[in-house]
C-alpha cells in the first residue's frame, strides 16, 4: 500500500513543477475525476485486496498526466484519462468483491461454529452451515447525485457483480438506501428507482429476473451517523443481498 500511495503523491509535485514551466492550468474532468477515483482505491481496501490492480491504475494515471501535460488538446490524453478511471474503478470493483465474499465466509464460520456447539447441546449430531453474501456498493459510484440513472462507469462494477452471481440460484435482494437529507419520501422514490436500475443492468448480464427482487429503504437502516458528511455518504448506497441456502 505505501509504494501506490507514495507514486501517486509524487504526481501533484511533478505536476507543480510542469505548471511553474508554463503548462496548462485547468485538468478536464476526465482526469480530476481519474485522480479522485484512484485516491478512493489507494485509502480504500482496494489497496490491501487488490495491490496490482490499484499498482496498474497508479501507472495509467501517471501517463495521463504527462499527456495532459505535453498535448492537453490531443484526444489521446482523454482517452488515458478514461482508461486510468476505468483501472481505478476495476481495482475497486474486485475489492468489492472479494471483501463481500471473505466477510461472508467468515460469518458462515461462526454460524457454523454457533450451530455446532448448539448442536452438541442438544445432542444434533450434524448442522449445515448457511451461506450468503452482502455486496455494498456506494451511490457515488453508481449515481450522480440525485438520480437513478447509472453513471456509465458503474458497469467496471456490476459486471464483475454479475460475473460473482452467476449459476447462483438463491433469491437476491436488491436494497436502495439514502441519507436523512431531504422529505423521506422522495428518499424511498430515489432509492427504489436506483434498485430498480441496478436489478435491470443484471437482469441484462444474465442474471434471472426472477431471482431478484428490488426495494427502496430511503433513510432506514443507516450504517452510519448522518451528522457527518463521510456518515451520510456511507448511508447512500445500494446493497445487493444473496440470501442464504436453505
Amino acid at each position: 500500500m505505501n509504494w501506490n500511495r507514495a507514486a501517486t503523491a509524487a504526481l501533484p509535485i511533478a505536476l507543480a513543477g510542469l505548471l511553474r514551466c508554463g503548462g496548462p492550468t485547468a485538468p478536464p474532468r476526465s482526469l480530476v475525476e481519474a485522480r479522485q477515483e484512484l485516491t478512493r482505491a489507494q485509502y480504500g481496501p482496494a489497496s490491501q485486496l487488490d495491490p496490482a490492480g490499484v499498482h496498474e491504475a497508479v501507472v495509467a494515471l501517471q501517463s495521463a498526466e504527462r499527456a495532459w501535460q505535453l498535448a492537453p488538446d490531443d484526444p489521446s490524453t482523454e482517452d488515458l484519462a478514461l482508461i486510468a478511471h476505468r483501472k481505478a474503478l476495476l481495482a475497486q470493483s474486485h475489492a468489492s468483491v472479494m471483501k463481500a465474499t471473505e466477510d461472508a465466509r467468515v460469518a458462515n464460520r461462526e454460524a457454523a461454529r454457533l450451530r455446532s456447539a448448539q448442536g452438541e447441546q442438544l445432542g444434533v449430531a450434524e448442522m449445515q452451515p448457511q451461506q450468503g453474501m452482502v455486496i455494498t456498493l456506494q451511490a457515488e459510484v453508481l449515481f450522480n447525485t440525485g438520480e437513478s440513472d447509472l453513471k456509465p462507469e458503474a458497469t467496471v462494477k456490476l459486471d464483475q457483480i454479475a460475473r460473482e452471481l452467476h449459476g447462483k440460484d438463491q433469491p437476491i435482494v436488491i436494497g436502495g438506501f439514502t441519507d436523512d437529507v431531504g422529505d423521506k419520501r422522495g428518499n424511498v422514490d430515489l432509492s427504489r428507482r436506483r434498485a430498480d436500475s441496478v436489478r435491470d443492468y443484471l437482469v441484462g448480464k444474465g442474471i434471472p429476473q426472477d431471482l431478484m427482487t428490488a426495494v427502496g429503504r430511503g433513510p432506514d437502516a443507516p450504517v452510519a451517523d448522518n451528522h457527518s458528511i463521510e456518515g451520510r455518504a456511507q448511508n447512500r448506497r445500494v446493497e445487493i443481498v444473496v440470501q442464504p441456502e436453505k
